[in-house]
């Protein structure tokens, strides 16, 4: 008769042919570090019995305990120090942070700027020195500011003809994370009300120098703002 024990406690019953046998298979399912096995024989009239201590060594566990964008400066700021090793072995850290392959950093945690935007997959896998983690993956929409600009052109001795477009690229790259719009205005320097037509003609009430200003605002607050002066004299002078 045979009784198996496992860091002290009888796991024999876990398996009624444990009981009879003289080999056995543990699934070590939580065990870390090491390891006390023993076996107890008994023949109804001698007992006998050994041990032995095995290193149990696992996968580390790669978690990323935060990831964060900037609204508006597309930098992502990153911190994978929950993760662990059941050993307390020191881990090294390779981030992949835009899915290429290629590892973006080897911190535990910090900031990264990304060079487009986009819904972007970050990855980290931690290693003890012997073996890798899994990945720890998570998704991050990445937002980059929008571009504004504002065109003129005279068409009178005080009318001033005007067109503005705004761009942002997140609208050509759509997001479960983030939905993107805009916003733009524009001010024609003189007091009168602003404007969020695409193009028009703004006809001023005497001569003199304008600064027209148009501003473009996303869905996350992010502005981009483009000038123009021009100088009224019965003719217009744009700068």
């Amino acid at each position: 008769m045979y009784r198996w024990f496992l860091n002290g406690d009888d796991i024999t019953s876990l398996d009624p042919s444990w009981a009879t046998s003289d080999r056995i298979v543990i699934d070590l399912t939580a065990e870390c570090g090491s390891t006390t096995i023993r076996v107890v024989v008994d023949d109804g009239r001698c007992i006998a019995e050994d041990e032995t201590v095995v290193d149990v060594d696992r996968k580390p566990v790669a978690s990323i305990r935060s990831l964060s964008v900037g609204a508006c400066d597309m930098t992502l700021v990153f911190d994978g120090t929950t993760s662990t090793d059941c050993n307390g072995a020191a881990l090294a850290y390779s981030w992949d942070f835009d899915s290429d392959g290629r590892i973006d950093s080897t911190e535990p945690a910090g900031t990264f700027r990304y060079s487009r935007c986009g819904p972007l997959l970050v990855s980290l896998i931690v290693a003890d020195g012997e073996c890798l983690s899994e990945p720890a993956r998570q998704a991050v929409h990445v937002n980059e500011p929008p571009s504004a600009s504002l065109l003129l052109a005279p068409e009178g001795c005080l009318m001033l003809g005007w067109t503005t477009s705004a761009t942002d690229c997140d609208l050509t790259r759509p997001s479960t994370l983030y939905t993107e719009s805009l916003s733009g205005w524009l001010d024609f320097g003189d007091g009168s009300p602003v404007s969020s037509e695409v193009s028009g003609a703004h006809l001023y009430a005497e001569c003199g120098t304008y600064v027209l200003t148009f501003t473009v605002t996303d869905a996350s607050g992010c502005l981009a703002v483009d000038d123009r002066e021009v100088t009224l004299t019965g003719s217009v002078t744009v700068e």
